[in-house]
């Protein structure tokens, strides 16, 4: 503890910030592929780097990519899920 964090190198995703606590938080707002560099500094001369990324997707996407088979005389439930897009929540319906 004791040290503070900051951004080196580089950009986070519109709408993050990092806290020299080191609490990276906050709503991105831009998809996009985000390159930055963290620093984490003790002293003048106690001081570490890593470089990370961050991906922000931009679209709406289904997570299932194939149902399990169903069999005749069998409950079946199975719970569909989405990612990503914007508004108050995700409702899916049948398309033929």
């Amino acid at each position: 503890g004791g040290g503070t964090w900051s951004i080196r190198a580089g950009l986070l995703p519109t709408g993050l910030t990092l806290t020299p606590a080191g609490v990276l938080s906050g709503t991105p707002t831009t998809p996009g592929t985000f390159n930055f560099t963290v620093r984490y500094q003790i002293s003048a001369t106690s001081a570490a780097t890593r470089p990370f990324s961050i991906v922000v997707g931009g679209s709406l996407a289904i997570n299932a990519l194939a149902l399990p088979d169903a069999a005749i005389g069998v409950p079946y439930v199975q719970t569909l899920t989405a990612v990503g897009g914007s508004g108050q929540g995700y409702t899916f319906e049948l398309v033929t």
